[in-house]
């Protein structure tokens, strides 16, 4: 899916021309200069964001038939149907192309814009469908552990405990300053207390203060910004692969179900935390990115690019944007998320500076 993904954009933005080597060359880019050859292999579905807003660009910026975009709405779908957070994103960027069409896209493309539109609007409406129901199961225990993350949920338990019946009162002074912690430790207070089904119309009830009380609006809206802002350096690898101990699902699961593997688990490197030092490939993966951009900042400035390039940098952006607010509004920051989106900049440092060596040429 990667590779086909790379190509395709390739194809739709370069154009057929040594497509195969081009294709090699990105592939082996991205895999030096970001961290993201190091997440794909891993059993996660963060790289999939990237991967459907590539196939959400090359079908709306292409003339094709529609029999010839059937395997990008296949990659679109399934990439949205990987997480919910996708939907959202995007369907943002769908309702962006459509309210600037004049300016983010030129006239050829309009012959089978408002169909292809059509069947992206029914594809996310399925994959919504399809997720409502782990939706609803998820949402209030994914957002309170992010309040907790932020030290929202402790003040707002220290104002409430007093005149509310909260459950979660009685381990107020033990909640985790981590979403990990909270969301899927099993010393968790959030397990403690039952389990997410047991606990979810508390969670709701405060998930519903943090958003409608003016003290903990401010305190959400600075906590944000403040992990929007920190989420642009987290570009490291090895998210999720340090030593678990013996209160992690991974480890009881593995002693229920692999119960010969328990022993050789426990000692492995990863286990006895002698792992690679892989937090400081954060620092290098940052200033690649930083690379990138001035690749791309000098092709503009220069104009060594196509008429198409510069909405799909605009677009880009945005889409690097809003899934980093998401995340710092709802989530917990974090290395791979940065990894998932920032191997696009290299991708795109790439494409700018292909077209402007064709460029260059075809002037000469």
């Amino acid at each position: 899916m990667f590779i086909y993904a790379i190509s395709k954009t390739i194809d739709c933005f370069i154009g057929k021309e040594n497509i195969v080597k081009h294709t090699f060359n990105s592939i082996i880019l991205i895999t030096i200069f970001t961290g993201f050859a190091w997440d794909i292999n891993q059993l996660i579905p963060d790289l999939f964001s990237s991967i459907g807003f590539l196939s959400l660009l090359c079908i709306l910026y292409n003339n094709g038939s529609l029999k010839n975009n059937i395997l990008l709405f296949i990659l679109f779908f399934l990439s949205s149907a990987s997480h919910i957070s996708n939907c959202f994103v995007y369907l943002g960027g769908i309702i962006l192309i459509v309210l600037f069409r004049r300016f983010l896209l030129p006239y050829r493309f309009a012959k089978i814009f408002k169909t292809n539109v059509l069947i992206l609007f029914i594809l996310l409406l399925a994959c919504y469908v399809i997720m409502a129901s782990a939706i609803s199961k998820s949402k209030d225990v994914f957002y309170t552990g992010s309040l907790a993350q932020k030290g929202i949920l402790q003040e707002m338990l220290n104002d409430k405990c007093p005149s509310r019946d909260f459950r979660l009162c009685q381990y107020k002074d033990s909640i985790p300053l981590s979403f990990e912690d909270f969301v899927w430790k099993t010393s968790s207070p959030l397990y403690k207390l039952g389990g997410w089904k047991e606990l979810r119309p508390e969670l709701k009830t405060i998930s519903r203060i943090s958003i409608t009380e003016k003290k903990y609006i401010k305190m959400q809206f600075n906590a944000t910004l403040a992990n929007f802002y920190k989420q642009f350096y987290l570009t490291g690898i090895g998210d999720g692969n340090g030593a678990f101990d013996s209160t992690t699902p991974l480890i009881q699961r593995i002693r229920k179900y692999a119960v010969l593997d328990d022993a050789i688990v426990l000692n492995t490197r990863q286990s006895a935390k002698q792992f690679l030092n892989l937090e400081s490939s954060s620092v290098f993966y940052f200033l690649t990115t930083l690379l990138s951009l001035l690749i791309i900042l000098i092709q503009m400035l220069r104009r060594k690019f196509n008429k198409l390039f510069v909405p799909i940098v605009l677009l880009s952006v945005f889409f690097i944007l809003i899934n980093f607010l998401l995340i710092a509004f709802s989530s917990e920051i974090a290395n791979r998320h940065g990894v998932k989106l920032y191997w696009l900049v290299t991708l795109l440092a790439y494409l700018s500076f292909v077209q402007g060596e064709k460029k260059h040429y075809n002037e000469t």
